[in-house]
């Protein structure tokens, strides 16, 4: 007698289909294996039915493949730092209309988790966290509605006068624009939650949620993609961006680039004046950074206007001064210093670039242009050199000091195309130190080198020249056309003395 198809079995007399279960599917299954009787007793018969058994074995496979795909990913969702940011954003507001409690509880991985969550509930300073999108958009909706209450029932009114008319609190010249004012925050605020509730929903607002799933079009983000695509900013540039949405949308939430008002602008603006952490160079940097991007938005024509143009953010130069270096700093500093750092710290000095265009430099990037011995600095990806912003590509030509110091003659016995062994942050943290061990203060750092070959140019050439010598913006629109004659340029560079002792060539 021929033996059986493999998945067909006979049990007494009658015949069963015997079908192993996926080894990632015997969990939801609870066994190991499936049997399934014919029905029959002849083998023929058998054979024909399992045909239509096993595919309707494997249909079912599929589908309870896709149920668990479909809530693993749920709760990959309702666990992610999108989720968290959805909850908080909703805590926050609610606490701020008085209808909610602390923020909710998060997700919890551990038992050691599980108890600080469950204390943490116990004692008021958490509630409970939404197990589904639909609690989720039940919570929302729920802020939402006490918005709308609120702002339907807001007054001014404190009493009545003797002909029973209204008495208000204010001026009654400002109660329309204060209502107005009041709907306007009503208005920002539903915004966000709307917001809110795309993101529980999907990108679409009913698509499910995917971590691999396409930012949506109308963010902030998507935006920023078209930022880079036209400005050709530096990386550094595009980080600032990144932080400046991230911050941006922890505190209104993730809205779409057309949904954002002023009172949302100034949210973040209020946000960014209340961080201590945070020095108002970085504060002024951020505002920027979002402003530029709505910029692109307004140029284009997808927006009308810009909210971070109309607010205004005010803020001092709180910075810890990078002080000039003094003669005697600069003969200090030069004495303590190796070889390669010493070079470092000479070009610094002499050309006032920064530390990453000098760490980056090749041979290359001396050149001979028009008779006049240069340093070129430009980005170039295949060699991971790279520069701030548009206005730092520029040729500075080599100071008459650096001539002396054999500066060329240097260049050429290195060993290999790069002039410098070690990048950026290793040249940071080697010279900064040295300066420390040097005794100067904690104020004067590596970049005190570009400020010090600043404020000598002043004294002798014009902002324009000294601001193309170190790659800052031109002042004026005319500055920016046509190219600075090289041979006047190495004139007024030559005429800088920072007035310490020459070095010998070490």
């Amino acid at each position: 007698m021929p033996s059986l198809p493999k998945y067909l079995h006979l049990r007494g007399t009658t015949y069963y289909v015997r079908r192993p279960i996926p080894p990632d599917l015997q969990s939801a299954f609870g066994k190991k294996e499936l049997w399934i009787s014919l029905g029959t007793t002849v083998r023929k018969e058998a054979e024909g039915k399992s045909h239509g058994v096993l595919a309707n074995l494997e249909r079912d496979f599929e589908a309870k493949r896709r149920h668990l795909d479909a809530d693993r990913a749920e709760g990959e969702f309702l666990a992610s730092p999108t989720f968290n940011g959805v909850l908080e954003t909703t805590a926050r507001l609610a606490l701020d209309l008085h209808v909610g409690g602390g923020s909710y509880a998060p997700a919890t991985k551990s038992e050691a988790e599980a108890r600080a969550v469950a204390f943490a509930l116990l004692t008021g300073f958490q509630q409970p966290r939404p197990i589904s999108r639909e609690q989720a958009l039940g919570e929302v909706d729920r802020v939402i509605d006490e918005i709308d209450v609120q702002a339907a029932t807001a007054t001014l009114v404190i009493g009545k006068d003797e002909d029973g008319g209204p008495i208000f609190g204010v001026p009654e010249r400002y109660v329309e624009p204060v209502m107005a004012y009041i709907q306007e925050l009503a208005d920002a605020d539903k915004r966000t939650l709307s917001a809110q509730k795309q993101l529980i929903a999907g990108a679409g607002g009913t698509a499910p949620y995917s971590p691999t799933s396409s930012v949506p079009s109308a963010s902030l983000t998507a935006l920023s993609t078209q930022w880079v695509a036209e400005r050709k900013p530096a990386k550094s540039s595009q980080a600032d961006m990144r932080t400046a949405i991230t911050r941006f949308e922890r505190v209104n939430g993730a809205l779409g680039f057309a949904d954002i008002t002023d009172e949302h602008a100034r949210r973040f603006k209020a946000s960014l004046i209340a961080d201590e952490g945070l020095k108002n160079a970085t504060k002024r940097k951020l505002w920027g950074m979002l402003g530029a991007l709505m910029s692109v938005a307004v140029n284009d024509r997808l927006v009308e206007d810009n909210p971070f143009a109309r607010v205004k953010i005010s803020l001092n130069d709180d910075s810890a001064a990078r002080e000039v270096l003094t003669s005697n700093d600069l003969a200090k500093v030069f004495g303590k210093l190796p070889l390669e750092e010493w070079w470092i710290a000479r070009i610094g000095l002499y050309s006032g670039a920064r530390l990453g265009e000098i760490c980056q430099l090749t041979k290359g990037d001396i050149q001979i242009i028009d008779g006049v011995a240069c340093i070129v600095i430009r980005p170039d990806a295949e060699a991971g050199k790279s520069v701030k912003t548009r206005s730092s590509i520029r040729k500075v030509p080599i100071h008459r000091q650096l001539f002396a110091d054999g500066l060329l003659e240097w260049v050429e016995g290195r060993p290999g195309d790069r002039l410098f062994t070690f990048d950026h942050a290793a040249a940071s943290k080697r010279l900064n130190r040295r300066m420390r061990d040097a005794g100067m203060g904690e104020g004067k750092v590596f970049h005190s080198f570009r400020h010090t070959f600043k404020g000598v140019a002043r004294r002798y050439m014009e902002q324009e020249w000294h601001d193309h010598l170190t790659g800052h913006a031109a002042a004026s629109v005319g500055q920016t056309y046509g190219d600075y004659d090289l041979r006047t340029l190495k004139e007024k560079l030559d005429l800088i003395d920072f007035g310490f002792d020459r070095f010998t060539n070490i």
